[in-house]
C-alpha cells in the first residue's frame, strides 16, 4: 500500500521520502486529500514506460515458461473464474 502525503508535507521531507521510493516504497502526494501525484523510484518508472511487445508475441513467450507437461485450462476451472451474477441493463446507442 502506498504512503499518502500532502504537497505541503513533501516540501519537509523530500530527501526522506526520495529514501523510502529508492527502497522501493510507493508514495501518493495528494494535495486537499485528493492523490494527485505518485513518487515512484526510477527503476519503477523505467519499468513501467519500458516498451511492450505486441500480445501475440508476449503469449508465446508465456507458453514457452509454461511446465512441458502443462494440459491447459479445464473448461470447469475456467467457468468459475466467471462471475455467475446478472448483469446491469445498458443502453446502447
Amino acid at each position: 500500500m502506498a504512503q499518502k502525503v500532502s504537497i505541503a508535507d513533501v516540501r519537509n521531507h523530500l530527501t526522506k521520502l526520495v529514501r523510502d521510493v529508492e527502497r522501493g516504497k510507493r508514495i501518493d502526494l495528494t494535495r486537499r486529500g485528493k492523490r494527485v501525484a505518485v513518487l515512484v523510484s526510477s527503476e519503477e518508472y523505467d519499468r513501467l514506460r519500458a516498451p511492450r511487445p505486441p500480445l501475440p508475441e508476449a503469449l508465446r513467450a508465456w507458453r514457452r515458461k509454461l511446465p512441458p507437461d502443462f494440459e491447459g485450462l479445464g473448461e470447469d476451472e475456467v467457468r468459475a473464474w466467471r462471475d455467475s451474477a446478472v448483469g446491469r441493463d445498458v443502453e446502447l446507442a
